[in-house]
């Protein structure tokens, strides 16, 4: 996953009007309810700040569930989405064309357009990972 510390693209965090809904990736998405213009502000990740210590104890029982929300923050910090969260836990993988961009700033997770998303588009980032 890429993180930068300061984001050159836009300083408006007035959140996007966004909508969780069945996704044909996986699920529930997270969907635009109105266009979005490249470069903005989309969400912010929320949940529970955890150590990572506390962060690995709570993985391994998602992992027996199936089903996580854990999101790192940085080197001594995670967010557990599950407790705490918002519609972002919604967010799908794609590791080929995702739209969204994450950026680390002042101990938050925050979800930037990286290019123009149309009204009832998809919100997608890359986990990092490609489980394919």
């Amino acid at each position: 996953m890429n993180f930068i510390a300061v984001n050159p693209l836009f300083n408006n965090r007035k959140p996007a009007k966004v909508q969780i809904r069945k996704s044909r990736i996986h699920g529930l998405g997270l969907f635009a309810c109105e266009n979005i213009a490249r470069g903005r502000f989309v969400i912010e990740y929320a949940g529970e700040k955890l150590t990572n210590k506390e962060a690995s104890r709570r993985e391994r029982f998602y992992e027996k569930i199936g089903y996580t929300r854990l999101f790192v923050l940085d080197e001594k910090y995670t967010l557990d989405g599950l407790v705490g969260g918002n519609e972002s836990s919604f967010i799908n993988h794609n590791h080929k064309n995702p739209n969204l961009i994450v950026y680390w700033e002042e101990g938050k997770i925050l979800f930037y357009a990286r290019r123009a998303i149309r009204k009832g588009g998809e919100l997608t980032f890359d986990y990092g990972f490609d489980p394919a």
